[in-house]
């Protein structure tokens, strides 16, 4: 969730007694402290051979050293990225959980550059030759990343020895894994020139192993268990991690493990979104029903009441361009039983909205479809009546605060019956509940059409 005062800090990789690149480093530290003004944590891993140096593990490193953070700005002691682009990179990791690159192009400084721009920052330096990458994205040099994202992928594959590769496997994993597209802001960054390494060479055997496990990623990437192997991949190098006390909730994967974080993470995202635009909201049905009970999440599908009063439909359209949510189903209409479908990777999110009933109670709609000899698709609405929401409290679930009612107990009476505590969570068939009234018949693709309409998206 994105935190309104999040905790940054610059991670940096280093551990070199190269005096061109500890030269670099201290240009660079010294501009960081005095741009952004941000704890920087370095990780020095010092390898035997400076050719064997991992970055991925220093990037890790850091990563723990820097305790209980929410953003991170990945920086290369070699880099340089306006901080504009970075504070706004900082606001967009934040808020969306995706990796963003704070630079849309890549510039390398001449040798004659890099010493103009050390020596003296105000001289000439800008229009020494330089050479702007090819290379497709993604690069490396400087990313921001928010911490539960971070999580999720585990941080750098330390199984990334020398020189090149780890940061593309790394953008392909938090891509692929949080199904979030990463982010760009415009600008450039630049490289400043240092001694050659030895491993940075086509015929280099940590090179071409490096090469061949991005390639890996790159493959696993397009295959319909993309998390499975990626996820398997990132096992591989744990045994690095543990060597040198790098610490992960997870060293082993586990598809219910990242089901739960990734469906934790879209519970928060939309949470948050309608948090922003002043919209009730609160866990419901199955969700609120495992919380109370203390059960695991199901991870295929999570449910949220919205009050329909004071729902904001610019909700659905920032879920869409900014958290990447597609919408699967809309079903009812603005005014009387209406349900959005929403998706990100395997998960759905169903936001069942509530209308005043009678009194104190409410009510929500469910649906199933009838068989129609004409060509509409028509469904059943059933009505499902419910005491009152209110009062809501925040409450600290799976380490985020969410909405809960406050007489969770009665509003899950009302839904599941009074073996609500023992019933089965997985309830498919309509006889299923105890309390539901048999409403009209309702044309599913002019509802969806209107609700489409007052959503301002296309219908799905």
């Amino acid at each position: 969730m994105a935190n309104p005062r999040p905790r940054v800090v610059i991670l940096v990789p280093f551990s070199s007694k190269d005096p061109s690149r500890i030269r670099n480093w201290q240009f660079v530290q010294k501009r960081l402290q005095r741009l952004l003004d941000l704890p920087i944590y370095v990780g020095d891993i010092t390898p035997p051979d400076p050719g064997e140096y991992n970055a991925s593990l220093g990037r890790n490193h850091a990563a723990q050293l820097a305790g209980d953070w929410d953003v991170a700005i990945i920086h290369d002691a070699d880099t340089l990225v306006d901080a504009r682009q970075i504070r706004i990179a900082i606001d967009v990791a934040n808020k969306t959980g995706a990796l963003v690159y704070p630079y849309t192009e890549h510039w390398e400084l001449s040798d004659q550059g890099t010493r103009m721009l050390l020596n003296d920052p105000s001289s000439d330096w800008r229009h020494t030759p330089m050479q702007q990458y090819t290379r497709n994205q993604p690069l490396g040099a400087c990313m921001v990343v928010r911490r539960d994202l971070w999580e999720l992928v585990r941080g750098y594959d330390t199984a990334f020895i020398g020189w090149g590769h780890e940061d593309g496997a790394f953008a392909i994993a938090c891509e692929t894994l949080s199904s979030k597209l990463i982010h760009r802001v415009p600008g450039k960054s630049l490289h400043l020139r240092h001694t050659f390494s030895t491993s940075k060479n086509p015929h280099n055997a940590l090179y071409a192993a490096n090469k061949a496990r991005v390639r890996h990623y790159m493959e696993a990437s397009m295959r319909p268990n993309a998390i499975e192997l990626l996820c398997k991949l990132r096992d591989d190098s744990m045994v690095i991690d543990i060597a040198h006390n790098i610490k992960w909730p997870n060293n082993k994967y586990s598809e219910d493990s990242i089901l739960h974080q990734l469906a934790t993470i879209l519970l928060v995202d939309v949470s948050s979104v309608l948090d922003s635009y002043g919209c009730t909201h609160w866990l419901a049905d199955n969700t609120l029903l495992r919380v109370v009970r203390k059960d695991d999440l199901a991870t295929h599908e999570l449910f949220l009441g919205v009050w329909a009063a004071d729902f904001n439909p610019k909700v659905i359209d920032d879920l869409q361009k900014i958290h990447d949510c597609k919408i699967i189903s809309l079903l009812g209409t603005p005014g009387n039983g209406m349900v959005i479908v929403l998706q990100r990777g395997s998960v759905l999110l169903s936001m069942i909205f509530y209308y005043p009933y009678k009194s104190s109670t409410t009510y929500s709609c469910l649906y199933t479809l009838v068989d129609s000899p004409g060509t509409t698709l028509q469904a059943t609405r059933y009505i499902r009546p419910a005491p009152s929401q209110a009062p809501l409290i925040r409450k600290t679930v799976f380490g985020h605060k969410l909405w809960l009612p406050r007489n969770s107990s009665k509003y899950l009476k009302s839904i599941y019956g009074t073996n609500w505590e023992t019933v089965d969570t997985d309830r498919t068939k309509l006889s299923d509940w105890p309390n539901i009234k048999e409403g009209d018949t309702c044309d599913i693709a002019a509802d969806a059409q209107t609700t489409a309409q007052y959503l301002g998206v296309p219908a799905p």
